[in-house]
């Protein structure tokens, strides 16, 4: 795609560094980044270019999120959307399968004017603050009913808990 694009300019490479990703200690996929609701309706949106920027990364993937065959995906459709974008006649529509480029490609369509802040109701509101209101009581009681070095001696106990189990895992 690139010797079609550049020419045989691009066979007149700088340098190259081939990776054997395998043989990487820390490469067994990444905990992608926790997506909001309605992700899974609206999950093309995170690949849709704005302007003349089109997004990639393992995140925006169809195919293994999260790992570097997703990243790669990525960046593949990213690129194929660019030479789109620049000489059309050049890509392949195979190509731009899974990019908002492809034929059959319908930009999702949500609710009209609603948002998170618009559907909120004040039953809902008025649940949270009770919820918020009753922990903090509850707290505020604790601390009445028992001295400061029984919470400090609770606290340094789990303290220790949690530090052995980060040891434990992160050697």
């Amino acid at each position: 795609d690139l010797a079609r694009f550049f020419g045989d300019q691009c066979y007149t490479y700088i340098d190259y560094e081939d990776k054997n990703w395998h043989t990487e200690p820390y490469n067994g996929g990444c905990p992608v980044s926790c997506l909001p609701a309605g992700n899974m309706e609206y999950f093309m949106r995170i690949r849709e270019p704005v302007d003349r920027i089109h997004f990639a990364g393992t995140e925006s993937a169809t195919l293994w999120p999260g790992y570097m065959s997703g990243a790669v995906q990525s960046g593949l459709r990213a690129a194929h959307e660019v030479l789109w974008n620049l000489h059309p006649k050049t890509v392949d529509r195979k190509l731009l399968e899974g990019s908002v480029y492809e034929q059959d490609y319908h930009q999702p369509q949500g609710p009209v004017g609603l948002s998170y802040q618009s559907t909120s109701s004040s039953l809902a509101i008025g649940k949270r603050l009770l919820l918020v209101s009753g922990v903090a009581a509850g707290l505020y009681a604790l601390s009445k009913r028992y001295e400061l070095p029984f919470i400090t001696r609770v606290t340094q106990h789990l303290e220790e808990v949690v530090y052995s189990l980060y040891e434990r895992f992160h050697r």
